[in-house]
């Protein structure tokens, strides 16, 4: 996961001029791998089962006795 907002790294092509564009691609590219590991951009496992649990109940809530199918979360770590 990217410690930036997806919108940071979305609008880069609309940099101008095109220098700046190349400059601020190279320098994301440069400083993304490295704030990657320090961020720790992702949520905790428990609080992901606990947001998950929460939408579930909601869709229960709303639409009791429709199918929920689910899988479990992947355990990579960028």
């Amino acid at each position: 996961p990217s410690p930036w907002p997806t919108a940071l790294r979305e609008l880069i092509r609309y940099v101008r001029p095109p220098r700046v564009r190349r400059w601020v691609r190279d320098g994301y590219g440069w400083i993304q791998p490295r704030f990657s590991p320090i961020a720790r951009a992702a949520l905790p496992p428990h609080l992901t089962a606990e947001y998950l649990e929460m939408t579930r109940a909601a869709i229960d809530f709303n639409r009791p006795g429709i199918p929920v199918v689910a899988s479990l979360p992947s355990v990579h770590i960028a």
